[in-house]
């Protein structure tokens, strides 16, 4: 499962690395299917796959056409006379079937801007290394920009992708698209909106006949400055997962950094390009990445920024639990962000948490169900009787633990908790959980 999660991920990049636009629909054609014996023990070893090491080389190249204080015209001249050298040519042929893959056409517009356009052929492709087989569709994009790089907008779509693991298992995701509009803060930082859409994604195993899916996924984010601050809102929503004959869904999950230091996030993401431009070794290039955002992360987070949870949020079976909170500081100086235990004291949070009795009931059926059938023969069925008189021992049982300890409280069938943090100090529902030590004493 972990190696589809990386392979979705490399395509989900894809789709995101190439500003692409095609003036006329492409015909799907599909490259022929290239197969080569399996080194040993590489299943695991993702850069050693043809499908990592073409996805590498394309977009290392492709970053060589930002715009670098070219005239518009010189530009435009430079991104349709552009080819991929001959090492990422034969690395394109031994994927997609062609060299020829991935198409680039470049027009100035009567404004000045620039449109770009870039098609990325479909593939039928076998990995060796990965043990699975690469299925999309043609990608396509528009994007369009200044000859200054300040304004880009770009829209992007994968009418569908999939990944096919020997071993049975089978992802396929529909309707992906992609859609930003971005322009340039004070000091070169990236301003604006951007969202991911997912239609559809269907997961199934051959060997266990387990089926799953889920619908309509959306992630979105909104940078805005103010002043010499940042602003940063992600949005995550999940319309349903649907696994066997069970579902949950809407989920929800919508956060905003306040306050974040504009002039160190423009001088990060100056400093990331560079390090992209050195090409260093994955090992050096991560660790060097790892020391600059770390030396940045003190200094992005101010004495002004908070966390707004606006909503975490699933629905199961009707029935809607809700996360909502704020964290904040309280006096910080830029001095405390040096470690921990000075920040912890300035640290002040709070969380509503509420979930219907409804919900509990439902969750309750849920883990009595497994539990007794955990405990019965094979071929043995439940009853209901039995299901339901299990859950509701259970439920009696943990909110009566609950309100013994004051972690909740019942509200017209409705559970319900607040958690605070401040001085150091965590309260749940106005009671103390956890005080840290007194500090010992330094006099003798």
């Amino acid at each position: 499962m972990k190696k589809t999660f990386a392979l979705a991920t490399m395509a989900a990049t894809l789709l995101c690395a190439f500003p692409i636009h095609a003036d006329e629909k492409p015909s799907a054609v599909v490259a022929p299917v290239k197969t080569q014996v399996a080194p040993p023990n590489l299943a695991k070893n993702l850069p050693d796959s043809a499908m990592w090491q073409v996805f590498e080389a394309v977009t290392t190249e492709l970053r060589s056409l930002r715009p670098q204080n070219l005239p518009a015209s010189a530009l435009v001249n430079k991104y349709n006379t552009f080819d991929f050298s001959a090492s990422t040519k034969q690395k394109l042929f031994n994927v997609f079937g062609t060299e020829k893959s991935v198409h680039i056409d470049a027009k100035l517009r009567a404004d000045g801007k620039i449109d770009l356009s870039v098609l990325v052929d479909a593939l039928n492709y076998v990995d060796p290394v990965m043990n699975s087989t690469f299925q999309w569709a043609p990608i396509i994009s528009n994007s369009s920009f200044d000859d200054r790089f300040r304004q880009v907008d770009v829209t992007a779509a994968m009418p569908w992708f999939s990944i096919a693991d020997k071993g049975g298992l089978t992802v396929r995701a529909d309707d992906i698209s992609y859609q930003g509009a971005q322009s340039s803060s004070t000091h070169g930082g990236w301003l604006g909106k951007a969202s991911v859409k997912i239609g559809s994604i269907d997961v199934s195993d051959a060997t266990t006949a387990i089926h799953g899916a889920a619908k309509d996924f959306t992630a979105a984010f909104d940078i805005q400055q103010r002043e010499k601050f940042v602003d940063i809102d992600y949005q995550l929503a999940l319309q349903s997962i649907r696994w066997d004959k069970d579902e949950i869904g809407p989920i929800r999950f919508g956060i905003k950094l306040n306050n974040l230091d504009e002039l160190t996030m423009s001088n990060l993401k100056k400093d990331m390009e560079k390090l992209e431009a050195r090409k260093l070794p994955d090992a050096k290039r991560n660790a060097e990445v790892m020391a600059a955002m770390k030396k940045a992360g003190s200094k992005i987070i101010t004495p002004l920024s908070s966390l707004d949870i606006q909503e975490l949020s699933v629905v199961y079976h009707g029935f809607k639990a809700l996360v909502t909170g704020k964290v904040s500081l309280n006096n910080a100086k830029q001095a405390d962000f040096s470690s921990f235990e000075k920040l912890k004291d300035k640290l002040v949070a709070h969380f509503d948490m509420e979930m219907p009795m409804g919900l509990a009931e439902e969750i309750s059926k849920l883990v009595a169900r497994r539990s007794l059938e955990q405990k019965v023969e094979k071929g043995q069925v439940v009853s209901e009787d039995a299901v339901n008189q299990t859950a509701n021992l259970l439920l009696t049982q943990t909110i009566e633990n609950l309100r013994a300890q004051k972690m909740i409280v019942v509200d017209d069938q409705t559970l319900r908790s607040k958690i605070d943090f401040a001085d150091g100090k965590l309260l749940v529902n106005g009671n103390p959980v956890f005080s840290p030590p007194p500090k010992a004493s330094t006099k003798k």
